[in-house]
């Protein structure tokens, strides 16, 4: 399954599809990081957006976790807190099942 992270989602998936991968749609992903860091130069809003992106299709773990501190780093606290309860396992390339 692919959602949006609904919370009602997230509530419901393990408990009704327990053997079931949920995975989050990265463009909701990319729009809820856009969301977060309004109030910043739009082309780097859209560099941070596309950043997730890289991280999101980056097939190692190694190069997820490389890219991931990069954009972290460059999003500063905004993106820290964007990041602190987004499992990877759930929009990751490099943790699908």
């Amino acid at each position: 399954f692919i959602s949006d992270r609904n919370l009602g989602l997230l509530e419901a998936m393990p408990n009704e599809f327990p053997s079931t991968h949920h995975g989050y749609c990265l463009q909701h992903l990319k729009s809820y990081l856009r969301d977060r860091v309004i109030g910043i130069d739009n082309g780097f809003r859209d560099h941070l957006v596309s950043s997730l992106g890289d991280c999101a299709y980056e097939p190692t773990v190694v190069g997820f976790h490389e890219k991931l501190a990069k954009l972290k780093e460059e999003g500063k606290q905004r993106a820290h807190d964007f990041f602190k309860d987004l499992a990877p396992e759930h929009w990751a390339n490099s943790y699908f099942r």
